[in-house]
């Protein structure tokens, strides 16, 4: 079955009201975004504002760009799309903490970067294991 943007924005939606109950995001406000000026390679990205529980959820250029083809490869299937979302969605779970580093260390300190290093690998493995214990 061929997606569309539109279709697939409609799964990431339905995701993402899924998953925000149950990681404790209900507080959050997150808005999609088609993203067409962002050079990330990863299929979508989130951010936010300090101390705010507001975010953006950016679906990058690749996205925006592919054919309908693309539209079906492996990142936008399910369970990969689902895995994309909550992956995302965990790091709203740790922004205190990338939060706290920013404001005390600086933009560009190499506390940031190692954090979000670290951060990436511990999102990385939390996702398979969430998606376990949900099978249970």
């Amino acid at each position: 079955m061929t997606m569309t943007r539109e279709g697939i924005k409609l799964r990431i939606e339905a995701h993402i009201e899924k998953w925000q109950a149950l990681l404790g995001l209900s507080a959050w406000r997150i808005l999609i975004l088609w993203d067409e000026s962002s050079d990330n390679t990863s299929c979508m990205q989130v951010n936010w504002p300090k101390h705010y529980r507001k975010a953006t959820l950016s679906i990058t250029p690749s996205f925006e760009t592919a054919t309908d083809e693309a539209l079906n490869a492996a990142e936008w299937d399910e369970p990969s799309l689902e895995n994309n979302v909550i992956h995302e969605l965990l790091h709203l779970v740790f922004a205190p903490l990338r939060d706290v580093i920013r404001e005390n260390c600086g933009q560009y300190s190499s506390l940031l970067y190692q954090h979000h290093d670290i951060n990436e690998t511990v999102i990385d493995s939390l996702v398979p294991a969430i998606r376990r214990i949900e099978a249970l």
